[in-house]
């Protein structure tokens, strides 16, 4: 039986190249025992093959399930790490250049011309003036569409426009309604200073008659109080007049 020497991480390995011919004898042998006949795995495409061709005994140590060194033992390790470079180069080899293959615009053209379209997704702040680059942008967009898709983005643009322009009156509107306002305000706030003068005047009247309200409570406690001595001193000099009344009648009638 041929064989070839098979290398890898573990050592060499020798495997037959054909499948091996059972004869009359073996299959009989095979009838009276339990176990079937050992048979060799086939060679992988992931084996490296040596020049080396061997026949005769060899054929005895070929790899079988139950040998030592078994097919998936000896190949675990026979592919080589790849490295990214490697890996880099092969798919730039692979994905080589088609002759019709039309370079795909920028991410700056595809939003520019996004942003021209008129696209919802898209930032609303084209005000500024188109350029001559933003024109060669716009026109190669515009150039992609097909004859539908050209007429429906003519059609989305009147609509942009008149949302435009719907937007502009409302901010004039706005800006109207804020002159009007303010000028509502500023009357409103001459009819408040003139209530606050209003106000103002009442509070010092207010304030005025609480004062004079405490002075004359203290007026009318001074009054009481010199009525009282008064009346005091009065009653006093009635007493006096007495006395000497009493006085006077006595001296007379000692003289008498």
């Amino acid at each position: 039986m041929n064989t070839i020497t098979l290398a890898c991480d573990e050592g060499q390995f020798k495997c037959p190249t054909a499948a091996p011919t059972v004869s009359s004898d073996e299959v009989d042998s095979y009838n009276h025992h339990s176990s079937p006949p050992r048979s060799p795995r086939s060679s992988s495409p992931g084996l490296s093959e040596s020049a080396t061709t061997t026949s005769g005994s060899d054929a005895e140590e070929a790899l079988t399930p139950d040998s030592k060194h078994s097919y998936r033992t000896g190949c675990a390790h026979i592919l080589p790490h790849r490295s990214p470079t490697l890996s880099r180069s092969q798919r730039q080899r692979n994905r080589g250049s088609h002759p019709y293959r039309r370079t795909s615009p920028s991410f700056e053209e595809e939003c520019l011309g996004s942003k021209l379209l008129g696209r919802p997704s898209n930032s609303d702040d084209s005000s500024e003036s188109m350029s001559l680059r933003v024109k060669d942008v716009y026109t190669r967009q515009i150039e992609q569409l097909s004859p539908d898709s050209f007429r429906h983005a003519v059609h989305y643009k009147e609509a942009v426009r008149e949302r435009k322009r719907m937007r502009m009156f409302t901010a004039a509107w706005e800006l109207e309604e804020t002159k009007r306002l303010r000028a509502f305000l500023q009357t409103t706030m001459v009819n408040s200073e003139m209530e606050f003068v209003a106000a103002e005047e009442e509070s010092r009247w207010l304030l005025d008659m609480i004062v004079d309200r405490q002075k004359l409570k203290s007026v009318k406690a001074d009054v009481r109080h010199v009525t009282a001595a008064y009346d005091r001193d009065k009653k006093s000099l009635h007493r006096a007049d007495a006395e000497l009344s009493l006085l006077k009648d006595s001296i007379i009638k000692a003289e008498s």
